[in-house]
């Protein structure tokens, strides 16, 4: 690009970062972070965002502290886009102990939590077990004026029908129907999920068939999240039933 006498700026090196990122190249994506930093003697909160992001992709969240004291070096402040970049990447490595701490730091810079905030939040304390934790986040949601979706009641759905807490399950998926949320593959699949962890295979029939009119009639992951089901506690002739429907 310089030989063409074509300068390249934020956004360029931004581009490069997030395609090494993308590709989980994470030393050739800090490379390009040093370089930027040479050449344009700036790099922005985005391109940290980006960094974060595809550490989170490999798992490896071991640099946080150096990305932070890099971008004081740069003479950068936290915004929502690195913030929700550290909480995905704490949360899908069960640091909730960091994520309490960041939530923490955002109320002293400022920073509110969005939509794609909680529902990180939600998805972490799920995976790691701890539903209750996860619940108040939703109730913290309410309070700012953010409305649960679909993603946030499947979040819970997930959770709860790994908990084992079916009732519970049941509960807020009739919530999630009155608050006028329309349900979507994810949202059927862990509930025929929960019929069947339950051995209620009458109610999981039932469901998979008022699924089919709605507009599901032709889904193959509803139809192999039924067919699993009925495999799992023994229902063959079942099982081959809806196996012939999906041929034909």
């Amino acid at each position: 690009m310089l030989e063409k006498g074509i300068s390249r700026n934020v956004v360029t090196y931004t581009m490069l970062i997030k395609g090494y990122c993308k590709k989980c190249e994470m030393e050739e994506a800090e490379k390009v972070v040093k370089e930027m930093e040479e050449e344009l003697k700036v790099v922005d909160q985005y391109a940290y965002g980006v960094m974060l992001d595809g550490h989170c992709q490999v798992d490896k969240m071991n640099d946080d502290i150096r990305i932070q004291e890099d971008m004081l070096k740069m003479g950068l402040k936290m915004n929502l886009f690195v913030c929700n970049s550290f909480i995905n990447g704490y949360c899908k490595v069960g640091r909730t102990h960091d994520v309490e701490r960041l939530l923490l730091c955002m109320g002293d810079w400022n920073i509110k939590p969005d939509s794609f905030s909680y529902n990180t939040l939600v998805d972490g304390y799920c995976r790691a077990g701890h539903m209750s934790e996860a619940f108040k986040f939703c109730v913290e949601m309410l309070r700012e004026g953010i409305e649960p979706s679909v993603v946030t009641y499947n979040t819970l759905l997930k959770g709860l029908c790994r908990a084992r807490a079916f009732n519970e399950a049941l509960h807020h998926w009739h919530m999630m129907i009155k608050r006028g949320l329309i349900p979507n593959e994810v949202s059927f699949c862990t509930m025929l999920e929960v019929f069947f962890k339950m051995g209620d295979v009458a109610n999981a029939l039932g469901f998979w068939k008022s699924i089919l009119g709605r507009g599901f009639s032709k889904n193959r992951i509803i139809f192999n999240t039924t067919i699993n089901g009925l495999c799992r506690i023994g229902k063959m002739d079942e099982a081959k039933e809806i196996f012939g429907k999906m041929i034909l």
